[in-house]
């Protein structure tokens, strides 16, 4: 039997000041810059866009440097400049640091649709991709590894979505979901060992939904503290869940929205949990607006504190 142990909970905010409204419905990617600003995907009705969470929740970048292009992840490196999936390109993204030129960073065709991104501190780029059908198959989703411009495949399974690194960077967290009948009947996290080259190692069981009765429940987001807590959106669960680094669940932040779709630790410190998401309870999937919820929490994030230590370093995109 599982025991949730609920921790009272600062909300900071029920919205990022100003952001009401401004994104859309398949607001996504929240990611970190140095400076502890939080960015997310889909500026109003656009999926090609990047829009500021922090500051006054404007447009940052629009790609328009292949048609169809939709962003879906967001990763920031230390000078400014972006990573991004493009679900529909099957490949991710490099924008520049004042947001006016992209680039295809890494491509390749036997992606399936990539969704988020993983980043070490030495630039290895992991990337999860899902391909949603009535009834999931392994090879619906996957994980790759970008080491320059080809995208290596390094397994292959049912719909992934979540991917994280532990601040040790000595494991790699991913979801995996499986579909019957149109709807989601499994949703499990997987803890990979990693190898000093950055390959897979041992696959071990991080926890299984059915635990606590929340297979149905997709997970979405994923992200590290520097304790190595990880924190995961259950899109169509109305929370962000809060795990031990042993897999134990230590909190839940319950939302004011039932979809969301992925989070990040920003702010100043490190120590403000964003999450981002369809806004309302029930709306059906494309519809509405994008919202924004805020919670205090105890540890900084491992993205932001890597970032002020001046990592990763990655070298120029290759054009596009």
């Amino acid at each position: 039997m599982i025991i949730l142990v609920l921790v009272a909970t600062l909300v900071l905010s029920t919205d990022a000041a100003g952001c009401e409204g401004k994104f859309g419905p398949f607001i996504e990617g929240a990611a970190v810059n140095k400076q502890g600003e939080v960015f997310a995907v889909n500026v109003g009705s656009q999926r090609n866009t990047i829009g500021r969470l922090s500051g006054d929740c404007s447009l940052f970048a629009t790609v328009t440097d292949r048609p169809n292009t939709e962003l879906n992840s967001i990763r920031v490196l230390p000078d400014g400049r972006m990573l991004s999936t493009d679900t529909r390109n099957q490949r991710v993204v490099m924008v520049s640091a004042d947001g006016k030129q992209a680039s295809t960073y890494c491509e390749g065709a036997g992606m399936v649709a990539p969704n988020d991104l993983a980043l070490s501190s030495s630039g290895l780029l992991y990337i999860s991709g899902q391909r949603w059908t009535d009834a999931t198959a392994v090879g619906d989703g996957g994980m790759w590894l970008c080491r320059g411009s080809v995208a290596q495949q390094l397994t292959l399974l049912g719909r992934t979505n979540g991917i994280e690194l532990s601040p040790d960077e000595k494991s790699l967290y991913v979801s995996e979901a499986f579909n019957k009948g149109g709807r989601p009947v499994s949703n499990k996290i997987w803890r990979y060992a990693l190898k000093p080259d950055g390959s897979l190692g041992a696959k071990t069981l991080f926890f299984d939904f059915t635990q606590d009765g929340s297979a149905h429940v997709d997970v979405d987001g994923m992200r590290t503290d520097t304790k190595g807590n990880l924190y995961v959106t259950r899109n169509e669960g109305q929370a962000v869940v809060k795990f031990s680094p042993s897999g134990k669940i230590l909190k839940k932040f319950t939302l004011n929205f039932s979809a969301p779709t992925n989070l990040e630790l920003g702010g100043p410190q490190g120590k403000t949990l964003y999450a981002v998401g369809r806004c309302g309870i029930g709306v059906p999937w494309g519809s509405g607006s994008g919202c924004v919820q805020l919670f205090s929490v105890e540890a900084p994030g491992r993205a932001l504190t890597l970032l002020q230590q001046g990592k990763p370093q990655l070298a120029q995109a290759k054009s596009g």
